[in-house]
């Protein structure tokens, strides 16, 4: 008989110097406990014979990444009908994962061993039977149990140094459901262009910046200043007559209005005549006014910039129409812009729409639909209707006759910013109804060269290539319609080394000796 690695192991680290002819199988065992996995080899127990055990624990309370147990202390406790217990405590791991006891029965018998697990993480209780020969003539090889399937080797060493996981095939309700593909888009009236009142020059607002892409804004709020253009016909030295003409139309006002005054305070002239005079004189200061701000706009404009001292009457407040975020800029400082250009892109993003497409087959079943499940690229956990406070908004009245579909529109809640519009969305739409059925994960499932595999694990360090026929499919679970049993462990994360492996053909190395 060949030596195992195990024994190898074995006798290392018992220290001997010598191996004998023959060795028997180890045993193996294979206990997944609430918090911890355990596998556990070690030579067939024998009276006063030591037998080392190789304890591996693997910490299960991270459904996404299983981690070796790399502190803590685990006892053991052999028990045999009508002796007393022997116990040990486990060496300290020399590797992350992997405790070493050694064990020496003192009677033969059917007998049950404890190996109790107390960390700082994950802590648990196993228990196996065995037996203890009395002598080692009485060791027989254990019976293999037949598990159906391609056998893929697949060792600790290599699934604690990845993200991998394994969960139970088990029961669970999947009801029927409808699949769609979409994308995240703007909500009826929470986009809003803004565009230029009419040609001119942009400037940032008075004591402002220019808004930013992401800048959140309230309604009303200035987010830039438009000076007109001049119009092409007028030129300094007109606008300079005109101001001078006004400033003589604004001193005759005044005088006009100082000889009225003065007339009817001796009751010379009537108090209508001093009214217009009045009236005027103020015609005039608006006149002169007006004037000096042209000019001055007009040496600005020469200048290349608009001075603070022009800024007033014949510029036009850029407003924002809602509360949102401006999601595009398509204008800068300092530009030169045509009347009705867009110069603002501003979204209100607190609800959004996600916009699926149903085949014309689909269209009846999903119109009583009242849940759905949404996945997002990156993003590993379907998004629910009932999660985000959404609802179905309506399923369209038209069929496109290209793609022979109507389009389904739910109306979601976005406060965290976790939908972009735009964003490519995945859809599962619940139609009702289903079953009890055996169900996975469906990162348990493979494309075998066009077969559905799942890997089935029998025990610590050894799979099944298993092949399965699926069947419905709801909120990241599919339905095994055929190819395991229920209880039987799958590897959920992970599965994709495995099959790696099962391809290369190759057996692993292990890190240490077993």
């Amino acid at each position: 008989m060949t030596i195992s690695k195990t024994t190898l192991f074995l006798f290392l680290l018992l220290g001997s110097a010598t191996c004998p002819a023959e060795e028997p199988d180890p045993l193996a065992f294979t206990i997944w406990g609430p918090q911890a996995e355990l596998f556990v080899e070690f030579s067939p127990l024998v009276v006063g014979q030591p037998s080392r055990m190789a304890i591996h624990l693997t910490d299960m309370r991270d459904s996404e990444k299983f981690l070796p147990v790399a502190s803590g202390t685990v006892d053991v406790t052999l028990e045999v009908a009508g002796a007393a217990p022997v116990r040990t405590k486990a060496d300290p791991p020399r590797i992350p994962g992997i405790f070493g006891a050694t064990v020496v029965p003192a009677s033969a018998g059917a007998a049950r061993v404890t190996i109790a697990l107390t960390s700082p993480g994950a802590s648990d209780r196993f228990t196996l039977q065995t037996q203890v020969n009395a002598t080692a003539a009485d060791v027989k090889d254990a019976p293999q149990q037949e598990v159906p399937g391609e056998e893929v080797p697949f060792l600790k060493e290599q699934q604690w140094q990845i993200p991998f996981a394994t969960a139970k095939v088990t029961k669970r309700r999947i009801g029927r459901s409808v699949h769609a593909v979409g994308d995240v888009t703007a909500r009826a009236g929470s986009e809003r262009h803004v565009h230029t009142p009419k040609a001119g020059r942009l400037e940032a607002p008075r004591g402002g910046i220019w808004p930013l892409l992401g800048r959140q804004v309230r309604a009303g709020e200035t987010l830039a200043v438009l000076s007109p253009a001049t119009p092409p016909d007028v030129d300094r030295t007109q606008l300079e007559l005109e101001d001078r003409q006004a400033s003589v139309e604004l001193a005759a006002a005044a005088r006009t209005l100082e000889r009225a005054e003065r007339l009817a305070a001796q009751g010379a002239v009537a108090r209508r005549e001093l009214d217009e005079a009045r009236k005027q004189r103020a015609l005039a200061q608006e006149r002169a006014a007006a004037s000096i701000k042209r000019l001055g706009y007009f040496r600005s404009r020469q200048a290349g910039s608009a001075s603070t001292g022009t800024r007033g009457l014949e510029e036009y407040q850029v407003l924002s129409p809602i509360d949102g975020t401006i999601v595009q800029v398509h204008a800068s400082a300092g530009e030169q812009v045509d009347a009705a250009e867009v110069l603002f892109t501003i979204l209100e993003p607190s609800r959004v729409w996600i916009v699926g497409r149903v085949f014309e087959p689909d269209i009846a079943a999903v119109r009583t639909s009242s849940n759905a499940s949404f996945r997002l690229l990156g993003v590993e956990e379907p998004l629910t209707l009932e999660s985000l406070s959404g609802h179905l908004v309506t399923v369209g009245e038209l069929v496109d006759t290209k793609t022979r579909t109507v389009p389904i529109i739910f109306e979601v809640a976005n406060e965290a910013r976790r939908l972009l519009i735009g964003q490519f969305v995945d859809i599962e739409i619940d139609t009702g109804g289903g079953q009890q059925v055996l169900a996975v994960p469906e990162t348990a499932v493979y494309d075998d060269g066009g077969r559905d595999v799942v890997f089935v694990q029998p025990e610590g360090e050894s799979f099944r290539k298993r092949r399965v026929r699926t069947g419905a499919r709801q909120k990241g679970f599919v339905e095994l319609v055929s190819g395991v049993s229920e209880g039987e462990r799958v590897a959920t994360v992970g599965g994709y080394e495995i099959y790696l492996q099962s391809v290369s053909k190759t057996i692993p190395e292990h890190g240490h000796a077993h």
